[in-house]
């Protein structure tokens, strides 16, 4: 019981870095400069 939940949950969590990462990388190749200068403002 505990293995399938474990399974679901690292299934769900996989595709939702998938869906971040995507939209990261569409965010970067569409403004580089923009986002290093959000980057350094934040931290």
């Amino acid at each position: 019981n505990f293995t399938l939940k474990k399974s679901a949950l690292e299934k769900s969590y996989s595709e939702a870095l998938l869906k971040i990462s995507s939209a990261y990388l569409n965010k970067k190749m569409a403004n580089i400069p923009d986002i290093k200068m959000d980057g350094s403002e934040e931290r």
